[in-house]
């Protein structure tokens, strides 16, 4: 009879252990079950944030390519209105040099009108002849000027033809480079030059075979020829002209500084020369 009690206390404990182990084991069965729900709605928002992030980032790249796109249309847009603008420059630079070429042109026919035999007195004294020959301008690109025999026969028969009468063929020559047959006119003007070596028009054929060569944007050779120019009539009245088309000349090579003191040099040698008046604006522009 005293081991009944024994056997029912041992009874109990191991009642109340197994009810403990089984309380035990739901409590961490329903802890996992909201780790694992705490894990999904913690995937589920970072695949919220992700696909919020994807939304931006596919915004952002559209912002920047329309951004692109604005200054892309911006750029074509001042392209445009340089394009205009340089269109209306080469517009004024070519109205200029037309006015410029028909100034010289008149100008040599007002001093033609001056020489013996025009109505006055010469305007175009050459210097005293240092040598008898006129100097051998050279074509474009360096290539000296070839005047055959029967070019310069042809020359003196059409001259002699007209009773001696040289400003025929300076006249013919300088036509070409009215009508901007500036290579004509090189050739022309240069067999003139071997025609008539001592003409009194001999500085103005040397002159328009560098306003020539300038036209035709051989601006080393036009130098050269105008050079040739100054040292053989100094003190003709095409010397300051040549002097000028010197400097305009650099500044089209872009040698400014070459300019500057081709046109000091011009305004005092020659002061009161019509092309010291056009040396000093064109000084000015540059300062």
């Amino acid at each position: 009879m005293k081991q009944l009690p024994l056997i029912l206390l041992l009874a109990g404990c191991w009642s109340t252990a197994s009810f403990g182990g089984i309380f035990d084991d739901t409590e961490a069965r329903q802890m996992i079950t909201d780790l694992k729900k705490q894990n999904q709605e913690q995937d589920a928002k970072s695949q919220a944030q992700q696909e919020r992030l994807g939304k931006l980032e596919t915004q952002l790249k559209n912002l920047r390519i329309i951004e692109l796109f604005n200054q892309l249309e911006a750029t074509r847009d001042e392209v445009k209105q340089l394009r205009g603008q340089l269109e209306v420059l080469n517009h004024q630079i070519e109205a200029t040099q037309k006015r410029q070429k028909d100034f010289y042109v008149d100008l040599d026919s007002r001093v033609r009108q001056l020489e013996p035999g025009g109505g006055g007195n010469s305007a175009d004294k050459p210097a005293e002849p240092a040598a008898t020959v006129a100097p051998q301008p050279e074509l474009p690109q360096g290539k000296p000027v070839i005047v055959k025999p029967q070019d310069k026969q042809a020359a003196a028969s059409a001259d002699t033809k007209q009773g001696g009468n040289e400003t025929v063929n300076y006249d013919n020559a300088l036509g070409s480079y009215k009508a901007g047959k500036y290579e004509d006119a090189i050739r022309s003007f240069s067999v003139f030059l071997k025609t008539y070596p001592e003409s009194k028009l001999a500085a103005n054929a040397l002159y328009w075979i560098g306003m020539s060569q300038s036209a035709m944007r051989d601006y080393k050779t036009a130098i050269g020829t105008q050079q040739k120019l100054i040292s053989l009539f100094p003190d003709g009245s095409k010397a300051p002209d040549a002097m000028l088309n010197i400097g305009m000349n650099q500044l089209e090579l872009d040698d400014k500084k070459a300019a500057k003191k081709t046109f000091a040099d011009l305004i005092a040698k020659y002061p009161i020369a019509p092309a010291a008046d056009k040396a000093r604006r064109l000084q000015q522009n540059l300062k």
